[in-house]
Parts: C-alpha cells; structure tokens; sequence
C-alpha cells in the first residue's frame, strides 16, 4: 500500500477521506502547515521508517501561511496572494524534492478558475492530477482517483 503526504491545512473536511485510504491499507500523514509539509517531505523516514518514501503527495493550492523564519520569504502574502496559490508556490519550491523521490504530485482545491490551473499545467503537471475538491465529495470517488494516480 501507498505512503502519502497530504497538505491541507482543513482537518474537519480532510478526515473521512483519509479514514478511507487507511481503511485500505495506505498511511497517510497530514501536514496542517507549510513548515510541517516541507520537513515532512525532506525526511520521510522520520516519519514512516528506515525504509518508507513518499508514494504521493497531495496539495492543497490554498493554505493560509503564519509565516516563521523562511516562510516569511518565500511564502509571503504577495506571492500566495493572500493564500490563494500557497500550493503553487509549495510545489515550485519542492518539485526536484518530490521527483527525487519518485513521489506523484496531486492538487485538491477549492479554486475552479483557470489561472492557477494554467499555472500548474507551465509547470509540467498534469490536468489530470488537478482536482476541485468537490468533484472528490465522496470518499469513494475520491479513493478512486488516488488508486489511478498511484497506477
């Protein structure tokens, strides 16, 4: 079974989800935080073992920032604009990382608006791994999609 990396800073709307991926046998760890995410990402094996790596990463494209030391620079207000591409900027910064890795890269979002989908899609990522949230509603479907990103 997988080893997936979800960043969503919402705990309330993520929980049945990953309730259902690890009543499948996967082991996911949630990353509220941005901070939490990218040490999360250099290490997995802290989190998952000496022989654990991340199989999929999954991202929120909004996530509010409480800047600390580097993510005061790098994820300022101007850049996320005000939150509403922190993924973006998360994943510009952590793509080699996520690739070393072998690790798919994923997007859930809120966002329906083509802009930050045009953005992704310049930076290599694939339609099809870009996902509104609500398209994902119910935990099965939503256990479907990540069985055909893990394939």
């Amino acid at each position: 079974m997988a080893n997936i990396l979800w960043m969503d800073g919402d705990r309330t709307f993520i929980s049945p989800f990953i309730n259902r991926l690890e009543l499948q046998g996967h082991t996911v760890k949630q990353a509220f935080t941005i901070r939490e995410a990218e040490d999360l990402l250099a290490d997995p094996k802290e989190a998952l073992g000496a022989e654990g790596s991340w199989d999929l990463v999954l991202m929120d494209v909004m996530m509010s920032v409480k800047p600390d030391g580097n993510e005061d620079r790098r994820y300022s207000k101007e850049k996320t604009k005000a939150g509403q591409r922190t993924g973006v900027i998360f994943y510009e910064s952590n793509r080699k990382r996520i690739a070393e890795l072998g690790a798919v890269a994923a997007f859930l979002t809120m966002r329906n608006d083509r802009e930050f989908k045009d953005e992704l899609v310049d930076l290599g990522v694939p339609t099809d791994v870009i996902m509104h949230k609500m398209h994902l509603a119910d935990t099965r479907d939503f256990a479907r999609w990540v069985a055909a990103l893990l394939n």
